[in-house]
């Protein structure tokens, strides 16, 4: 393959091959639709903002983060837009370092929204492409390592869900790619060098 000198490694040409046959499959494929449900699509679309307001991210992540974000919830319909709506306020009133599950209003605007999901409510579609997945799937694992997130939580379980069903299409080597970056132990600084201590 063309830019690649004798000296590149394994694994960067295993990315470099992952990233053209994501472009691939986005040209033969087009976009896919993605349909969530209102409780998931809240999630998503919250683990989403967050995760784009990272230090770090190329601008072209976070554009794409974000409008798969305003994405999912742009499908709401009127009952689960406003359950939305009110849990942001919430958000908004508790401020950032809060933990909203102390919140009653917090608890029973998200009881509300699995009501919804849970009764069938108008799910909410998105249009993915190979490459936006394979970004949107980087930002969710990217969310999972903050402490609002832990392993085991009932968000956590979503997102990663969630960020799974959107590796389905891909080949095996993108796949375990893929599936590397829910592993912490995997994580690394700008340079390459682990963040674990490994």
């Amino acid at each position: 393959m063309s830019g690649f000198s004798s000296s590149s490694s394994p694994a960067e040409a295993e990315r470099v091959a992952a990233v053209t046959e994501l472009v691939e499959i986005e040209r033969e494929y087009g976009r896919v639709p993605i349909v969530l449900g209102p409780f998931s699509a809240y999630l998503i679309a919250g683990a989403l903002r967050s995760a784009v307001r990272a230090p770090g991210l190329v601008e072209s992540t976070r554009r794409i983060g974000s409008e798969v974000a305003e994405s999912a919830l742009a499908g709401l319909d009127e009952q689960a837009r406003a359950a939305a709506d009110a849990l942001d306020a919430v958000y908004d009133e508790l401020g950032p370092d809060a933990d909203p599950t102390a919140s009653p209003a917090y608890l029973e605007h998200i009881a509300r929204l699995q009501e919804l999901e849970s009764g069938g409510g108008n799910p909410g579609t998105i249009l993915l492409g190979a490459y936006s997945s394979f970004v949107v799937v980087g930002l969710l694992q990217l969310i999972t390592r903050h402490p609002s997130f832990p392993p085991g939580s009932f968000g956590h379980e979503v997102v990663v869900g969630f960020a799974r069903q959107l590796q389905a299409p891909f080949s095996p080597t993108v796949r375990a790619l893929i599936e590397e970056g829910f592993d912490p132990d995997n994580d690394v600084d700008r340079d390459g060098r682990p963040l674990t201590g490994r």
